[in-house]
């Protein structure tokens, strides 16, 4: 992850900034996080974990997806983008933050 960017901010003043930001960010806890790029081998990682887990997945009802969705977690105040997201059943979104996931299944990042 990169450096920290604004320190002590709501919750909803980091999904102010964040919309209207070119770059994704994740909060944890009132700090507002700048994401880091990704190198080749995590980019090579992650696309050989998609795409097993697309496989693995198939005739089930879950699904995967990349890090252009938001999780948001009921267990403390924080916002991330995961590297893989399973979902099983239904996407359940944050009200009136369609971006925004909130039953994930299962999260992974990439420690590359």
């Amino acid at each position: 992850m990169g450096l920290p960017v604004l320190p002590n901010v709501t919750a909803d003043e980091y999904l102010a900034f964040e919309n209207s930001s070119d770059t994704k960010h994740e909060y944890f806890d009132g700090v507002i996080v700048a994401m880091a790029g990704t190198s080749f081998n995590h980019n090579f990682i992650f696309a050989n974990l998609i795409d097993e887990i697309h496989l693995f997945l198939k005739d089930k009802k879950c699904n995967v997806f990349g890090s252009e969705l938001r999780v948001a977690t009921p267990f403390f105040s924080s916002y991330m983008y995961p590297d893989l997201i399973i979902v099983c059943d239904d996407l359940e979104r944050q009200e009136s933050k369609f971006d925004t996931l909130t039953n994930p299944s299962v999260i992974i990042e990439i420690m590359s």
